[in-house]
């Protein structure tokens, strides 16, 4: 049991909260994309995740008397644990259960949230609306698992491939370049997609193995089609050189997207 400014927080068994924390990184804008209002039903072989409940009482008569709401959301991997954050300190934490956790009472207003594991990325999310009417606000959290991966930056969150590209000989030096700069953006691409299917959600397990019947890598082909041109250089001996670069977390990143296409 936790005083706080909003009343008394009592937490369900195996959480562990601290009042007035500060959050361990600043939050930046929450990936839209990342918000799933419709879980998926289970399959007929699923078994629904346990969910881990904070539950504050709030004694408080003038604290009982105002509108509060639930909160509940699913996150990967499956005991990350999540932190409700209120103007850079925390006012709740815990770890979830099955990939799934619930805040049964929360005043209304503007909260950040943060998702954690050891050995895995953290993604946050912003200004995340709780409504005073009292109707259910579904989060989702998707970490990847670091592992040295060449072409990978954790820490500057981005994926990076490079292409080169060389055009046929008999060609005039303007349609050389051009053709060469087209070939390496392509190889660039491919070099990109591999990169990515190469990164692991968890110890072991790549984007690539999540991909049973071969749509996952299509789909993400036109994903790295969208990538950032951050370098091209033209080369004295007619060849061209092209670096792509895409975000790992955030909106339009491969967070998101691998997300958006398992249903986690």
């Amino acid at each position: 049991r936790i005083k706080t400014s909003m009343g008394v927080l009592d937490f369900a068994s195996g959480i562990n909260a601290a009042e007035g924390g500060q959050a361990n990184a600043q939050p930046f804008p929450a990936p839209a994309d990342l918000f799933d209002e419709t879980p998926p039903a289970p399959g007929p072989d699923t078994t629904p995740p346990s969910t881990v409940d904070i539950k504050p009482p709030h004694t408080d008569p003038e604290h009982s008397a105002k509108a509060t709401a639930r909160v509940n959301g699913k996150v990967h991997p499956a005991e990350a644990e999540v932190k409700i954050i209120s103007k850079g300190k925390i006012i709740a934490r815990g770890k979830a259960s099955g990939g799934a956790f619930e805040v049964t009472s929360i005043p209304p207003g503007l909260y950040d949230v943060e998702y954690s594991a050891r050995g895995y990325t953290t993604v946050f999310q912003e200004n995340v609306a709780v409504s005073d009417e009292g109707a259910l606000q579904k989060l989702t959290g998707f970490l990847l698992y670091v592992s040295p991966l060449d072409g990978v930056d954790w820490d500057a969150g981005t994926v990076t491939a490079t292409g080169l590209g060389q055009a046929p000989p008999d060609m005039t030096p303007p349609q050389a370049a051009l053709i060469a700069c087209r070939g390496a953006k392509v190889r660039a691409h491919r070099h990109l997609l591999d990169t990515i299917l190469n990164v692991q959600v968890d110890p072991g397990k790549t984007i690539a193995s999540m991909d049973g019947e071969g749509t996952f890598k299509s789909q993400l082909q036109g994903f790295v089609k969208g990538a950032q041109v951050i370098n091209e250089t033209k080369n004295s001996d007619g060849t061209c050189e092209v670096t792509l670069r895409a975000p790992l977390k955030g909106k339009n990143s491969v967070t998101s997207f691998v997300q958006s296409k398992t249903g986690d």
